[in-house]
């Protein structure tokens, strides 16, 4: 890490120290690796990334971060878009000719008009009418012991109180019709929700470029094109091993055109992908423009380093 770097006491200052580009390649190396195996890590690196480019647009980030911010975007189709989005947002802001929307108008309420006298004595009158109708219905109500006649199955009347006498019991009344019984509301813990969009696991972000580690042809008829792909934010250079090499470390060195050193890495352990054993270097667009390299591999033994191949390739832009 960078000596004028603070200290880092949490994995969102890393992240942003690794997205402003302000950590030596060993400690970005290493969160590379992190955000290809780690999904938790990498969705908290998008939301560092959102945060970036928030502070970008509104224009509190500064000088020297928002230039490493723009010269990171520029170096992926993905994030010419969105430094192109950002920047668009800033110009409209920015542009006088753009008003807020005005404020829609305020309709009073109309104020009802007074009532009339005919009116007022109208309501009075219906009110009186449903109250003394309300009272003739409720003495019209049967009680026990009434002495309102039935009439019985042979013609003859009696009155509730004979009724009950002669059944033994009060006349059955009207059964009442069950309500439909409601399904129990399910416990406020076991409520779904809509599962939240997750994003793009690191495998699907990741471009993978197959490097033959064969020195039996030229440099130039070796030399692959790598061109990055539509949403890949990294590239993984795969490197077959020939079979029976010995060694079970492996170090590897990036140079660029002119022979200079851009990133090396140790420590590598072979992988099995497709039954082969296989170095894989992962690398993040960002830290590839355009140009050519060379990959030189080294087998870690006790007798120190051994070249085990230097492929080439050329990095060339959509």
């Amino acid at each position: 890490m960078n000596s004028s770097t603070p200290s880092i006491t949490s994995d969102t200052d890393l992240l942003r120290y690794y997205l402003l580009g302000e950590l030596d390649d060993e400690a970005a190396g290493t969160v590379e690796l992190r955000l290809l195996a780690d999904d938790a890590f990498f969705e908290l690196a998008e939301a560092v990334e959102g945060d970036l480019l928030a502070e970008l647009a509104r224009g509190t980030l500064p000088a020297a971060a928002g230039k490493r911010v723009r010269r990171r975007l520029a170096a992926s189709p993905r994030g010419q878009a969105r430094l192109a989005l950002i920047q668009g947002l800033r110009e409209l802001a920015d542009d006088p000719a753009v008003e807020p929307a005005a404020p829609l108008p305020f309709r009073p309420r109309p104020v009802a008009p007074p009532q009339t006298s005919y009116l007022k004595w109208g309501t009075l009158a219906a009110s009186l009418l449903v109250a003394v109708g309300g009272l003739w219905l409720a003495m019209q109500t049967v009680r026990p012991g009434s002495t309102r006649a039935y009439l019985t199955g042979n013609g003859a009347t009696e009155t509730l109180s004979q009724a009950v006498k002669r059944h033994g019991s009060p006349l059955p009344s009207a059964t009442p019709i069950p309500a439909t019984p409601s399904a129990p509301a399910p416990p406020r813990d076991r409520i779904a929700h809509a599962p939240k969009p997750k994003p793009a696991s690191p495998a699907l972000v990741t471009q993978i470029a197959i490097l033959s580690l064969s020195t039996t042809r030229s440099a130039e008829a070796t030399r692959q094109d790598v061109r990055p792909e539509p949403g890949k934010r990294y590239l993984a250079f795969h490197l077959p091993l020939d079979a029976g090499e010995p060694y079970t470390t492996y170090s590897a060195v990036l140079l660029d055109s002119t022979g200079a050193e851009v990133w090396q890495q140790g420590g590598l352990r072979p992988q099995s992908i497709d039954g082969n054993p296989t170095v894989v270097l992962k690398r993040s667009w960002a830290k590839l423009p355009a140009g050519e390299y060379q990959i030189k591999l080294y087998g870690e033994g006790a007798d120190g380093q051994k070249l085990v191949g230097a492929p080439e390739f050329t990095i060339r832009t959509p």
